[in-house]
């Protein structure tokens, strides 16, 4: 997603340098090319930092693995040419802090996109209690992120009201948010290659599609296929990689399901043709365990919500009542919402949108139109990079909700 941003202000005269790793898990396979340290793509300098590529199976590791990466950040960084903005994505969240050296040594105007939201993604997931040391420290090292930043980008309205319950000055922080590339994305026919190759053709396929990690409630899917054995024609999938693909293979082995495929990432060019081999597509989240009415699993909006809809197939998501992609998912009428971690409700409603075809062409439409009119990449991109120069040129302009269903948005 940041390589279009990164392309656009490339293709507009702006000089783009982008710091970053070697990537790693996600739907997409990144086959097998060895990527160079450092190289020019489309006009964009990209150095790539490197970093421990343990597996990231705990939240230990993980951090370990982020702390090291961030001082390869700052170190490449800084030989780098000065830089006007400085237009960085967390986590980790202490990565802001190392970068405000940066900007202070270059005079530089640092732009925060914040996609995750940590302490508060462990808080809610009862790996850490909000009262514990840890926690604390944890959420003094977010405040002090977050007012390292000369401007603040989230991804969903209740994601900006937990910044500024933070204490961050409400002008600065405001939603931009995530996109999709609606031309390479597009509604296909289920009878496809990929279809073929894996016996899906004659199936209804319930699919999750992207990274296989904490966030997802693995055990639900496992436990669902298992409560749709008896239906021989619904094949769920599961296409990924990730830290929790093991804990899916042992419930899978454990309940003795036959009605769950389980695959590796895949060519990106064959993405279309995946989403498209679906009859439903999944979204999953697991519970909020906190009464915080703005905690992470009620603010985040899963990317794959944004592809699943371009893609023109309904959407199952099985999240919080009361969280943004629920709302995203009733406002663009797009498919259906059940409890999260619940494999009863969610069984039932897979077999309730099986026996109603017509609804799920209905909401497969309404969600191809509505991410083509709001979240469409040429769209978005345009908008985060005039903001960039407007950010630069001193002035922090509005912007308006971008779920709101009105002309003026539409527009913009």
């Amino acid at each position: 997603m940041q390589y279009e941003l990164a392309e656009h202000m490339a293709e507009h005269g702006h000089q783009v340098t982008v710091v970053t790793t070697h990537p790693r898990h996600h739907m997409i396979a990144g086959g097998n090319k060895v990527l160079a340290h450092e190289e020019t793509i489309d006009g964009i300098r990209v150095i790539r930092v490197l970093a421990p590529n343990w597996k990231r199976s705990s939240f230990v590791l993980r951090a370990l693995q982020d702390s090291i990466a961030e001082f390869g950040f700052l170190f490449k960084s800084v030989r780098c040419a000065p830089a006007d903005v400085i237009f960085m994505a967390t986590p980790p969240i202490t990565l802001p802090i190392i970068v405000y050296m940066l900007k202070l040594f270059r005079g530089s105007t640092l732009v925060l996109n914040v996609q995750d939201i940590f302490p508060e993604l462990l808080i809610a997931m009862g790996v850490l209690k909000r009262d514990s040391l840890v926690a604390r420290f944890g959420e003094d090292l977010e405040r002090l992120a977050y007012h390292c930043a000369d401007y603040i980008g989230v991804h969903s309205p209740k994601n900006r009201l937990h910044i500024l319950s933070r204490n961050v000055p409400e002008k600065i922080v405001n939603v931009l948010p995530l996109w999709v590339d609606t031309e390479f994305i597009q509604p296909r026919p289920q009878d496809n290659a990929f279809a073929r190759r894996y016996g899906l053709v004659d199936k209804f396929v319930v699919m999750y599609a992207g990274t296989v990690g904490f966030a997802m409630g693995a055990n639900t899917i496992p436990r669902t296929a298992q409560l749709l054995a008896q239906y021989q024609d619904i094949r769920l999938v599961v296409v990924g990689a990730g830290s929790e693909c093991g804990v899916i293979e042992t419930e899978m082995e454990r309940l003795g399901v036959d009605n769950l495929l389980l695959l590796p990432p895949q060519p990106r060019d064959d993405l279309p043709d995946v989403l498209a081999s679906a009859g439903v597509l999944l979204v999953t989240l697991r519970k909020e365990l906190t009464e915080n009415p703005n905690g992470y699993f009620r603010a985040v909006v899963p990317h794959k919500l944004l592809t699943g809809m371009a893609s023109g197939r309904p959407i199952l998501a099985s999240v919080e009542e009361e969280s943004d992609t629920a709302e995203l998912v009733r406002l663009s009428k797009c498919g259906r919402v059940v409890p999260p971690e619940d494999p009863k409700a969610l069984a039932e409603a897979i077999v309730a949108m099986k026996q109603n075809p017509e609804d799920l062409e209905k909401c497969g439409n309404n969600g191809r139109n509505f991410v083509c009119k709001h979240f469409s990449s040429a769209r978005q991109v345009k908008r985060v990079a005039e903001l960039l120069c407007n950010i630069f040129g001193g002035q922090i302009p509005p912007l308006n909700d971008p779920w709101a269903d009105d002309e003026q948005t539409a527009d913009m």
